[in-house]
């Protein structure tokens, strides 16, 4: 199973939330500025719109502002510091937020550390609250977890008939082509992906390039892989350029993925470790047991899933 923080984990909040205000407790325009910037920066907005959000929130977080917690919450998962965002998102809900931003980032706090039955709980108590698209996703991506994937893909096409934004529209339509490709339906999963690129260009890419591979087109894969690479710098699209060119012989290319993955992830190992599964998996792929195993326990007393 591929490991990944959904796409939509941390992500479908804000249209729901947008449909729901009587749920919310009043905010100050700092908060509500904040939680949109996070909205953008899930979009794919850079680190300076995380840091101008990071600041409004810190100031919501000095006045002890219960909202400002559940934001605290969403911050910390996009820094993928999971057991602090848990605590932030129940110190929401001890002060009385119950809204969709608290419940949403409990819930994904804990499928990230691994505590599924407690997620189950926590999602099931947002769809009692909060019906719609946030609900719907968190309880898909339960689903796939727990192996149900007709499961999963009934309630993503419930997600999806209700999404009315077209980019929340594109990031369901990729957790769709993923279940699909699970299930292996390659050519589906890859029909999907093809049509979320407008507005999901990176991750629609990424998500044809695995459908490519799964249906052994490697040339295909490895062309999408370089335009993803292109576009972001990104270890996952580095460390399957590596894969690709070495399968297809492409020695040239192979190295020089394998040195620009040494030089990210000694970069990422500096900001925290946040890309460190996919250096694990270049690890384990070479043979260098030792190093993948360290990155392994690294990984697992942070973030303790199935992966």
């Amino acid at each position: 199973m591929r490991a990944r923080c959904a796409l939509l984990l941390a992500g479908l909040v804000v249209a729901d939330a947008a449909a729901g205000t009587t749920a919310l407790a009043p905010r100050a325009a700092g908060l509500m500025e904040a939680e949109a910037r996070l909205a953008a920066v899930r979009r794919g907005a850079g680190a300076a719109e995380l840091a101008r959000a990071s600041a409004l929130i810190d100031a919501g977080l000095a006045a002890q502002d219960a909202h400002a917690f559940a934001l605290d919450a969403w911050r910390k998962l996009i820094e993928h510091r999971f057991a602090s965002a848990l605590e932030s998102a129940r110190r929401a809900r001890v002060a009385g937020d119950e809204s969709i931003v608290a419940l949403a980032c409990e819930a994904d706090a804990l499928t990230e550390l691994g505590r599924y039955d407690d997620a189950e709980a926590v999602v099931q108590r947002l769809l009692d609250a909060h019906y719609g698209i946030a609900a719907l996703s968190r309880a898909a991506h339960l689903r796939m977890l727990f192996g149900d994937l007709d499961g999963a893909r009934a309630l993503t096409l419930n997600a999806l008939a209700r999404a009315a934004d077209d980019a929340d529209r594109a990031w369901l339509a990729l957790d769709l082509a993923a279940l699909e490709l699970m299930a292996g339906r390659a050519a589906t999963s890859l029909t999907l992906a093809q049509a979320a690129v407008a507005r999901a260009p990176t991750q629609a890419l990424a998500a044809q390039a695995r459908a490519w591979r799964a249906l052994g087109a490697a040339p295909n894969a490895l062309a999408l892989w370089r335009a993803v690479a292109a576009h972001e710098t990104s270890v996952e699209a580095w460390v399957e350029i590596h894969a690709l060119a070495s399968e297809t012989g492409d020695a040239p290319l192979a190295t020089r993925a394998a040195a620009l993955i040494a030089a990210l992830a000694r970069l990422d190992s500096a900001q925290g470790g946040r890309d460190r599964r996919s250096v694990l998996r270049f690890r384990a792929a070479r043979g260098e047991w030792p190093e993948a195993h360290a990155l392994a326990l690294a990984d697992h007393a942070e973030r303790p899933d199935v992966y």
